[in-house]
């Protein structure tokens, strides 16, 4: 893979932010709706509500695991680091911020290597395959594989931070993500409904 302009750079990071973003969005409707609906209906939902709940937390598990695969075919951040690491491009004219984010998401990548490892495990025998023994049991995914809410909001935040900051190295452009989801228009059709049952 060869990058031919800083343009080609450029789209990448903003397709690495709205992943990003989307992740933590699908993350935040996952927790909040949670509490909400364990405060206000002692955890009592309807079907249609953990369907959501559950797709909102997949998509954010999935999201969060392309963006840190170790896998050939991948151009995850790992990949990214690992290829801007053994190449120096002509467009980049030796950008010394550019380089220390790079030398800075490698750091982070070992210092959270077992919470990236975890997170792989999950999303490969859980969410990604069908792992036998969780087919059987899946009460057993959290005991065997847990997914910790402060690993993934700690690499999403790993994860928005450098591609912010080589947004900045790189550019002048703003990056920018719309959110178009209200949680408070989210509950309120939740309590709507579980009133009118």
């Amino acid at each position: 893979m060869e990058f031919s302009n800083i343009d080609d750079l450029k789209n990448m990071i903003v397709n690495y932010y709205q992943d990003i973003k989307h992740a933590q969005t699908y993350f935040k409707i996952y927790k909040d709706l949670v509490i909400f609906i364990n405060d206000e209906f002692n955890g009592d939902i309807e079907t249609w509500i953990k369907y959501f709940l559950a797709s909102s937390l997949y998509q954010s598990v999935m999201t969060t695991s392309k963006l840190y695969d170790k896998q050939r075919d991948s151009f995850s951040l790992i990949k990214f680091v690992q290829h801007f690491t053994n190449k120096n491009y002509v467009f980049l004219n030796s950008n010394k911020k550019f380089y220390e984010q790079i030398e800075h998401l490698n750091k982070n990548i070992e210092l959270y290597n077992n919470e990236i490892e975890r997170l792989k495990k999950r999303r490969n025998r859980f969410n990604a395959h069908y792992d036998f023994e969780y087919l059987i049991n899946k009460k057993n995914v959290q005991k065997d594989l847990p997914l910790f809410f402060d690993d993934k909001e700690n690499l999403l935040s790993i994860a928005e931070k450098f591609v912010k900051n080589v947004w900045k190295s790189i550019t002048t452009d703003k990056l920018t993500f719309t959110n178009n989801i209200d949680m408070n228009a989210l509950k309120e059709d939740i309590r709507r409904i579980k009133c009118n049952k």
